[in-house]
């Protein structure tokens, strides 16, 4: 199997993504300002890894399931694990990751990932269909962990926000020992607005265990 990435283009955008995890590994416009992190690991290797089958750490980094209990490491293997490439044409890739016999002994579960990436014009479309091959039901977690560049391309001196499109104040977590906690904290958001600042950061991640609705704006 390739490790090579896999580029899509359209008129504005171009995107490479790799089998290592079907990870997106940059995003760049026409004009060729980047968008997406680079992965310099002196802070982070990653840019946009495929959390499953859990999102966040597990305790003492197992789990168990029924009688079965294993390693699972934080965000777990899919990150870690090589996608064969289904399809590719000039503007979209789609890659699987079916289970076997190292991901059964982690998680016994016969499961089938595919995640898609899309191009049409100035858009950007990641899609996940996950398949329960097994033949009892199969308890998982997913997640997108997508990081863009901050501050944006030509908006270096702006003020940044996220504008939740429900308008809505979900209260926040902190994660104590990479664990969630049950207590909350006071919304950081007014009517849907977050303006951003490196110090928000310093505590780690914002988590909204609640959610905070279905879509969001960066900007």
């Amino acid at each position: 199997m390739t490790r090579d990435t896999i580029q899509i283009a359209s008129d504005a955008l171009t995107a490479t993504i790799a089998p290592l995890g079907a990870e997106m590994q940059s995003l760049r416009t026409s004009a060729g300002a980047d968008l997406l992190w680079h992965g310099d690991p002196t802070w982070w290797s990653g840019r946009a890894p495929i959390l499953f089958p859990i999102v966040g750490k597990a305790a003492d980094d197992r789990i168990a399931v029924g009688a079965h209990e294993a390693e699972m490491r934080q965000h777990g293997f899919a990150r870690r694990s090589t996608f064969a490439l289904e399809s590719h044409s000039d503007t979209a890739c789609r890659h699987l990751l079916r289970d076997s016999d190292e991901t059964r002994a982690l998680y016994p579960f016969a499961f089938e990932i595919a995640v898609t990436h899309a191009l049409a014009s100035a858009t950007l479309s990641v899609s996940v269909e996950i398949t329960n091959r097994d033949s009892r039901p199969m308890p998982f977690g997913f997640g997108f962990h997508p990081a863009f560049v901050w501050p944006l391309p030509g908006a270096e001196s702006r003020p940044h926000e996220i504008r939740l499109d429900n308008g809505a104040e979900p209260d926040m977590a902190r994660l104590r020992d990479g664990l969630l906690p049950p207590e909350r904290l006071p919304s950081p958001f007014t009517a849907g607005q977050l303006t951003l600042d490196p110090a928000q950061f310093e505590a780690d991640a914002m988590i909204f265990p609640e959610g905070a609705g279905r879509g969001l704006t960066y900007g």
